[in-house]
């Protein structure tokens, strides 16, 4: 099961993703990493960003390099940065990566 389910685009472009964190950070600052999930369920890191704020509503908008990234399974962790109260909280959510031509199947 899947948190989210992304269709690649067919030509390299940014992905926007918006992720409502479980845990308020104070101050309201996040950290964000994407791993890829092989077979074995191991991670590997794809990437990491810190320093995230909140929109009004509460989401942190993240932008992916659809070049850096290929169709398969994908851990995205949210947590609070360092120095924040939520520093050792953080939320974990599966996505899963698709072809555009696996979603008419």
């Amino acid at each position: 099961m899947y948190d989210a389910e992304i269709e690649l685009p067919p030509t390299p472009q940014a992905i926007e993703l918006r992720v409502l964190p479980e845990y308020e950070a104070q101050p309201a600052r996040y950290q964000v990493t994407l791993s890829r999930i092989a077979d074995d369920d191991s991670l590997t890191t794809v990437g990491t960003v810190g320093g995230l704020a909140p929109d009004d509503e509460g989401f942190v908008r993240l932008y992916f390099d659809s070049m850096r990234l290929s169709k398969g399974r994908y851990q995205l962790t949210i947590g609070g940065d360092a120095g924040t109260s939520a520093a050792n909280a953080v939320s974990r959510f599966k996505i899963r990566l698709i072809e555009p031509s696996d979603a008419r199947r």
